[in-house]
């Protein structure tokens, strides 16, 4: 069973680059129409051209991409935070294209990329669990290198010739990489979730001690008004 979430990724990466493929044919109008081009192919070099597990689910890790079949996605936090600053920048750079000067096609493709980079972005404000689409796990039943790479070695890295059996190998032992590098993201997470833990603890007996001590008042108040 595919990854749910490298299924979307892997889908909205093919619409990317459809997209791109067919902005970038056109001769750009404008200024913002060309503005609009480059940034596109800079989504799409990004997203798709630097992925390689990516490329094999699109089948792009032929010819010159051929190198990327023998690599694995870096799941480093390191390479998390790095790609979703880059992402930022990619979409905040769309307040700098004067949409009204953009041609109908043109338009079009402003608008599904401002839409799909807002929405990513939402996802931003929950800072653990998943990469680029956000999920509240870096490793659950369903999801992380554990049970995603034997999936997508098994049914998506194809297997034709001698190359792509190295590939493949390569691929196999760059998985305990995988394992150790969402192990670390894990770990740190499970401090930062302690370290909540215990001052939820110090809140509930904070408001305890104000709640007694607002009982014992009450009660000091209702002694002195018997006596």
């Amino acid at each position: 069973m595919i990854d749910r979430r490298r299924l979307m990724f892997t889908a909205a990466a093919g619409a990317a680059l459809a997209a791109s493929g067919q902005a970038i044919a056109q001769t750009p109008d404008n200024a913002a129409s060309q503005q609009l081009h480059a940034l596109l192919q800079t989504v799409v070099e990004e997203m798709v051209l630097k992925s390689p597990e990516t490329l094999t689910g699109l089948g792009l890790d032929k010819g010159p991409n051929a190198p990327m079949k023998r690599l694995l996605e870096d799941r480093s936090q390191a390479k998390i935070d790095g790609d979703k600053a880059e992402f930022r920048a990619a979409i905040a750079s769309m307040d700098g294209i004067d949409r009204d000067a953009l041609g109908a096609q043109d338009a079009v493709y402003f608008d599904t990329l401002k839409f799909f980079g807002d929405t990513v972005i939402q996802g931003y404000q929950f800072p653990y669990g998943g990469g680029f689409f956000p999920s509240p796990y870096t490793v659950s039943q369903l999801s992380g290198s554990y049970q995603g790479i034997p999936d997508f070695l098994d049914s998506q890295h194809t297997i034709e010739t001698t190359e792509d059996a190295e590939a493949y190998l390569s691929r196999l032992s760059a998985f305990g990489t995988a394992l150790d590098q969402e192990t670390a993201r894990m770990e740190a997470e499970f401090a930062a979730v302690g370290e909540l833990i215990a001052l939820d603890h110090r809140v509930a007996e904070e408001l305890q001690r104000v709640e007694i001590d607002r009982v014992l008042g009450a009660q000091s108040i209702a002694v002195d008004a018997v006596h």
